[in-house]
């Protein structure tokens, strides 16, 4: 028996096929003590665990006295006006003063950050640890995901390889390494395991089914808003599976569901929890048109994901280009279409994966780059049908192009995916999403002396700076000036010991939308410093333009608006407003050509200096 012959029999038996699935599950996630908590991490443990330092300089969120239900709660409570750290991050300043007054990010996960509680509870900051409680979740994902395959296809090869293509998916690798992000596959074990039951229900008519799957689907809810996604799945198993009854009649025992969801929808919003006035997601409750037009942009780039298993190209992308990927996105989807078209017709199974896989998406679109954490849903649908179309293309192995067709897609969606995920996880590369801002730091700065100028960021990624550098051990600022987004080149004055002018003649671009281009008019088609104004829709909006004249506080700045044209601000001055005089304080400015922060000695009066930008840098 050679190779091929040995792997097909171990698909085909149901008992080795379930041990196949759990040991590829671990070997390409299992966690080592490499890596680094990325962006959110930090400001969820500062939530969750606490930190004397930051709730002393203003982050009343960060308090480590808080009770048990407060944790939960605040969670994954970035800023909200209402909750009063916006206007506490923005006087301290890792909300920079292009930054929308109004933005509020504070969505109700209690389950997930709960189970991130525990970790920090048990493991304290052992990052193989946290990891290694997500394993368990991405283990319990592929065995539910294993059963409903099971229960919906006639060939059991079909489930088996649809969870390998699952489970080892760049997307969720991708979400598996980031520790909060766990939630996205957190929530859809629990959401299958709803659909499980609801199917159940249907086929057994078992009251206890249904309540089964609604407290599932409230679980799954309170772990991820994502999860209301389920019940595409329920509806296609409805409208797909069962033969009786018109479309009319299949409504009804989706109504519980639905009921659930809008009930779950008004006390979450009620109690002001979701997003408003940023421009990354988009909520639907708040604004449905936004929406609308969000997803006719958003969900080709889901599919393109999928089909592709390149996560979040757009982001690469030039804002006033990213329609194109829209466009082709749309095009090669309803290509992919009309390819399974003679499956979708014969097989029901198939049609029930592709209508959940498409409605199941539509939650999705919230957000602008259709991310991995957006596709967790549809990808279980997708990878059914693409292990459905597999083998069929290995049952014509007599024909040269199925042949050729089934190795190079398995070698693209499942040993390439594996392998990269071998890398990840374990990172033998070294790789570190970590902050390295704080080398350029004196080693003897004094805390009550220690008050940061950033001239230009990289990234936008300075909000979570403060609570990374606690985590970390490191001095924080007592104040954070940040004066540029540093996407463009910028020209610094200084006019007198506490007023500085500052020219963009390129634009300051403030917001993801923003054009950007260098100092000769050169506007990549692609580059990776579009990545960083991705990020700035993190607390902006496209809409959000400061008018000529206009005067914001933010730290101890005030910033006056000069003069502006189409992209944003091209001259400001800003006035140093505070009790520390700007020679006392630490600059720092990111060196673009050798990619890291750098330290700079503050301006003399009537000095000007140029900060490159990355379109510009030689």
């Amino acid at each position: 028996m050679n190779i091929s012959q040995k792997i097909e029999s171990i698909i085909r038996s149901p008992k080795q096929s379930i041990l196949l699935i759990l040991i590829v599950i671990v070997l390409t996630h299992l966690p080592t003590s490499f890596g680094s908590f990325i962006a959110d991490d930090y400001m969820q443990w500062a939530m969750l665990e606490g930190s004397n330092e930051l709730a002393s300089l203003g982050f009343s969120k960060a308090g480590s006295d808080k009770a048990l239900e407060d944790k939960l709660l605040d969670g994954f409570h970035f800023f909200d006006p209402d909750a009063g750290t916006n206007e506490a991050y923005r006087d301290y300043g890792n909300l920079p003063w292009w930054s929308s007054n109004n933005a509020s990010m504070v969505p109700f996960r209690p389950l997930a950050a709960l189970s991130h509680w525990i970790d920090y509870s048990l493991f304290g900051k052992a990052l193989e640890f946290h990891r290694l409680h997500s394993l368990l979740y991405f283990l319990l994902l592929g065995v539910v995901v294993y059963s409903l395959y099971k229960k919906t296809s006639t060939k059991h090869t079909v489930a088996v390889l649809a969870v390998l293509l699952l489970v080892v998916d760049f997307s969720l690798t991708k979400s598996f390494n980031w520790v909060i992000a766990r939630n996205s596959y957190m929530a859809c074990a629990i959401g299958v395991l709803s659909i499980s039951s609801y199917i159940r229900w249907r086929c057994h008519g078992r009251n206890l089914d249904l309540f089964l799957s609604l407290f599932l689907l409230g679980a799954a809810v309170l772990t991820a808003e994502a999860a209301i996604s389920a019940i595409a799945y329920m509806g296609a198993y409805t409208l797909c599976m069962e033969e009786r009854g018109s479309i009319i009649k299949k409504i009804p025992p989706l109504i519980p569901f639905v009921v659930l969801i809008v009930l779950w929808r008004v006390l979450y919003s009620s109690a002001g929890f979701g997003s408003n006035d940023i421009g990354q997601y988009v909520d639907p409750g708040r604004s449905p048109v936004a929406f609308l037009i969000n997803f006719l942009e958003v969900f080709p780039l889901i599919c393109i994901s999928l089909i592709t298993g390149v996560d979040s190209l757009v982001i690469m992308v030039h804002p006033e280009k990213r329609w194109i990927i829209s466009v082709v996105g749309w095009g090669i989807s309803l290509g992919c279409t009309f390819l399974i078209w003679p499956i979708l017709k014969t097989n029901r199974s198939a049609r029930f994966m592709f209508v959940g896989s498409i409605v199941a998406a539509i939650p999705g679109t919230a957000l602008i780059n259709g991310e991995s954490r957006t596709v967790t849903f549809s990808s279980i649908g997708f990878f059914y049908l693409l292990a459905l179309w597999l083998v069929t293309l290995y049952g014509n192995k007599s024909s040269f192009i199925s042949r050729w067709g089934f190795r190079s897609i398995v070698s693209w969606h499942l040993v390439l995916p594996a392998i990269l995920a071998v890398i990840l996880t374990s990172n033998v590369s070294g790789f570190s999403q970590q902050s390295k801002q704080y080398e350029s730091i004196p080693v003897d700065v004094k805390t009550s002396e220690y008050e940061l100028v950033v001239v230009n960021d990289s990234s936008a990624m300075f909000y979570y700076l403060p609570f990374e550098w606690a985590f970390r051990g490191f001095k924080l600022p007592a104040k954070l000036n940040i004066l540029t987004p540093g996407l463009n080149t910028v020209d610094i004055t200084r006019e007198s010991e506490r007023l500085f002018t500052i020219s963009t003649p390129a634009g300051m671009p403030i917001n993801h939308k923003s054009n950007i281009s260098s100092l000769s008019g050169d506007e990549p088609v692609f580059s990776a410093i579009y990545s960083g104004l991705f990020a700035l829709g993190f607390f902006t909006t496209p809409e959000q333009s400061p008018d000529k004249g206009e005067v914001i506080l933010n730290s101890d700045m005030k910033i006056t608006i000069v003069e502006v044209n189409e992209i944003g601000p091209t001259k400001i001055t800003i006035e140093f407003i505070g009790r520390t005089s700007p020679d006392k304080k630490v600059w720092q400015r990111f060196d673009w050509s050798e990619y890291k922060y750098k330290l700079m000695l503050p301006l003399s009066i009537n000095e000007t200096r140029r900060i490159v930008g990355p379109l510009d840098k030689i």
